[in-house]
């Protein structure tokens, strides 16, 4: 995949950027008809003041102080219905910037392949990574990230097509690492839980709080 990339097809992008246009226009219209004025939803300040001064939200931890991050906004997503419409824009904003040019741009320069680097021993976990600035300047892009959402993955993610003559092989290497782990260590409750089928993760949350409800 590293040497010889992935065949991109962007027919239908522009379409697809236009619904995140769309998107991203929809959130700032209905965000300025409930406050009465604009608001850059670009701005983190500007939406710390929409969230904190101006609808008395308060973040789900005092320690988070006035922060915008996603997991602020997404503890605060039922208190009012701006919340919502603030995700919504960060997704399309994200997906517009993040993907949809990078994407037609690194495909452009590569002849049709969306081409990319592939980190082996960059992430302190041991996962796979992907993308390097230093060697690809502007064209890098993390392909490991693009969403899985219906509404915003799946239409990017159908653009990555196979070449002519050939199919795409999807492949999951499930619990991977865990799996290893219960091999080398010979830990037969380990070996016993993926033998049966289960949820890994359920059956560990079962063994440690007798409930896999804590999974």
């Amino acid at each position: 995949l590293e040497t010889t990339g992935c065949a991109f097809d962007p027919a239908g992008l522009d379409d697809f950027e236009a619904d995140m246009d769309a998107q991203i226009e929809g959130a700032e219209n209905f965000v300025e008809h409930l406050v009465g004025g604009k608001t850059n939803l670009r701005s983190v300040p500007q939406v710390a003041h929409l969230l904190f001064d101006v609808l008395g939200l308060r973040p789900p931890d005092r320690r988070l102080g006035r922060s915008t991050a996603i997991e602020v906004l997404l503890a605060l997503r039922t208190k009012h219905p701006i919340v919502p419409a603030l995700l919504d824009h960060r997704a399309a904003t994200k997906i517009k910037t993040t993907y949809c040019a990078k994407l037609r741009a690194n495909a452009r320069a590569f002849g049709g392949r969306i081409m990319t680097v592939y980190n082996n021993t960059l992430v302190e976990t041991g996962r796979l990574s992907s993308g390097s600035k230093r060697r690809l300047g502007a064209l890098s892009i993390n392909v490991q990230q693009i969403p899985k959402t219906k509404s915003l993955g799946a239409p990017l993610r159908r653009h990555f097509v196979a070449s002519p003559g050939c199919v795409l092989c999807v492949a999951d290497l499930s619990q991977a690492q865990l799996r290893i782990a219960a091999v080398d260590s010979g830990d037969e409750a380990m070996i016993r839980a993926f033998h049966s089928g289960e949820d890994y993760h359920a059956q560990t949350a079962k063994d440690i709080f007798g409930d896999a409800k804590y999974r």
